[in-house]
């Protein structure tokens, strides 16, 4: 017969989320868009002032 030994397949940390609180993915998730957001309307900007430069 084999011995068997649990193992917590969960990593032990000493976090412990608020109700209803955000999670660290969620957090890093918004500045990520934030910063897509951010990254599209300068880029977006930039195309306009070529456009009107051209002109």
């Amino acid at each position: 017969m084999k011995n068997l030994s649990a193992h917590p397949r969960r990593r032990i940390s000493g976090y412990v989320p608020y109700p209803n609180g955000a999670t660290r993915q969620q957090v890093l998730d918004k500045c990520l868009n934030r910063l897509l957001i951010l990254a599209s309307c300068l880029g977006f900007a930039a195309i306009i002032l070529f456009l009107v430069a051209m002109s």
